[in-house]
């Protein structure tokens, strides 16, 4: 059974709360659909809030996706620490079983069996970002994206053993936050975090995404005519923000609450 573990740590007080509720459904749905039917899912959401304020608004989907296990877990993060890495870089290294990570607003449009089956080639595998015009296109974009891991040795993922080689003060020049950290530690150890079966299409910015069917599963990259299998909505490019029809549709006809 796929693990798969994502986190969501948006409270009721956040503006765009109502927003990030169904992107947060979205995910569980394409899941659920893409994935689960043909290789059973377990999910596991972390949050730092009490776990019943993700789990009602989550209700009446969850009946649909009745045979699929979704637990939420409520986790602890460092004092004082930037949640990047005080909650999300820490609990992620607490897993003590091979999982796929997916951020949230990371939303597959393909089956992630295919991501479960690499886990036994690396203890840790990742996609590089992709130079993306006002974001990254100033750095080389041989570095990281922390949105979506495979993680076949969950002990590769040590804490103590991570922030023996980094230090947040030296840190590699790159966007991000726990994905800085993550980059910043394979650099110093002479580790490979790629994969040939992974490329930037398991990670890909929803900025750069074309919908080329009316049902919204087939999507290309505009950059590079690549097929998107995770359509990532990171920073500027939410899905509400930039007119995604994927996310209009699933509001409009699936997601009635």
């Amino acid at each position: 059974m796929i693990h798969l573990v994502t986190l969501f740590a948006y409270s009721r007080s956040h503006p765009r709360y109502l927003n990030y509720v169904r992107l947060l459904r979205l995910w569980l749905y394409q899941v659920f659909t893409l994935t689960h039917r043909q290789n059973p899912c377990r999910i596991t959401i972390l949050t730092d809030g009490e776990p019943q304020d993700v789990i009602n608004p989550l209700a009446s989907l969850l009946i649909l996706l009745k045979d699929m296990d979704v637990e939420v877990k409520k986790r602890k993060a460092i004092p004082n620490c930037p949640f990047f890495f005080g909650f999300k870089l820490y609990n992620l290294c607490q897993i003590n079983e091979p999982f796929l990570y997916l951020d949230c607003d990371a939303v597959p449009l393909s089956n992630l069996n295919h991501l479960w089956t690499i886990r036994k080639d690396k203890p840790f595998i990742g996609a590089n970002h992709q130079k993306v015009k006002g974001h990254t296109e100033h750095v080389d974009p041989g570095f990281l994206n922390s949105g979506v891991l495979v993680v076949g040795d969950p002990s590769f993922l040590s804490f103590e053993k991570i922030f023996s080689k980094v230090s947040l003060q030296k840190l590699p020049s790159v966007p991000g936050g726990d994905q800085r950290i993550l980059y910043g530690f394979c650099k110093a150890v002479g580790y490979d975090y790629q994969h040939p079966q992974m490329d930037t299409s398991w990670n890909s910015c929803s900025g750069l995404t074309h919908f080329v069917d009316l049902s919204r599963t087939e999507a290309i990259c505009k950059s590079d005519g690549k097929k998107v299998n995770v359509n990532h909505y990171w920073a500027d490019f939410k899905p509400w923000q930039i007119d995604c029809p994927l996310f209009d549709y699933f509001v409009q006809s699936i997601d009635h609450n």
